[in-house]
């Protein structure tokens, strides 16, 4: 693997794995947006790029049909063990997995109808090397749909905790010690038009949280997962972390609570004709 191998921050543990498939189906209304606005559809071939343990992969695959086919592609071989076993239960034979980097795709030139990526860009130190690799293996037409954060550092809690803005600030040294930003959908479009793509449609993707709804649970499972390390890396003491507990779960029991989380972007890039 090269240097620009995704360094997952969250790792792939079993928690991780269950916590990644109950973010996909809090989210999964936004992803069948962004691929009907990328005109994903059956019969075509398409990458699930920076795949994971493949749950959009498998939407993807029923999207795709039996004339179809996705490409599923990741570094993480036991996330591609998981997605494996998960298409030999549903029956679904139009997949291929790859595991290795997604600037190095074991495919033709110009053989591919669409590209999907989410929240892969902000883990990696060469985004353009990445588009610059998707543009390769598409067709003229085809459509690169991206799905990412940006303007990081606007999530705020209110009433406001500045234990809790911390905690954000945190996330973002700790991905910046990567090489990474999650600041990058901010970088995207200019990145996609020096490569020749023309934006197609840049959707912003927000949401106001309250205690109580799945929402909620989604960012509990993050910070729950993320914090600890956090701590290991000395972004955050253990009294720091203590008071996120603690003004967390104040603000849990606290009916006016809302959480706007950080912002995310669709992006629809084609390549030219």
């Amino acid at each position: 693997m090269t240097e620009h191998t995704v360094d997952y921050l969250l790792g792939t543990t079993g928690e991780e794995l269950a916590r990644l498939g109950f973010q996909h189906n809090v989210w999964h209304a936004e992803a069948e947006r962004l691929w009907q606005l990328g005109g994903f559809k059956a019969g075509q071939s398409l990458v699930d790029l920076g795949c994971g343990p493949g749950f959009a992969t498998l939407d993807l695959a029923k999207l795709a049909g039996d004339e179809g086919h996705v490409h599923a592609v990741d570094t993480a071989g036991n996330y591609l063990q998981f997605l494996g076993h998960k298409l030999a239960e549903g029956d679904l034979e139009n997949v291929s997995l790859q595991q290795g980097d997604v600037d190095a795709l074991e495919l033709e030139d110009s053989c591919i109808d669409g590209v999907f990526a989410r929240w892969l860009f902000c883990f990696l130190s060469d985004p353009a090397r990445v588009i610059a690799e998707a543009q390769r293996v598409m067709r003229p037409g085809a459509t690169l749909v991206i799905w990412d954060y940006f303007n990081y550092l606007a999530a705020n809690f209110f009433p406001q905790r500045d234990s809790l803005a911390g905690l954000f600030e945190a996330f973002e040294k700790s991905n910046n010690r990567r090489g990474g930003t999650y600041y990058i959908g901010g970088q995207l479009p200019g990145l996609l038009i020096s490569a020749g793509f023309k934006i197609v449609a840049l959707e912003p993707m927000c949401k106001v949280i309250q205690p109580g709804t799945p929402m909620w649970q989604w960012f509990t499972l993050f910070k729950d997962g993320f914090a600890p390390g956090l701590v290991a890396e000395g972004l955050l003491s253990e009294d720091d972390f203590q008071q996120i507990d603690q003004d967390f779960n104040e603000l849990a029991s606290l009916k006016e609570t809302i959480l706007f989380p950080p912002p995310q972007i669709g992006i629809v890039a084609r390549k030219p004709l």
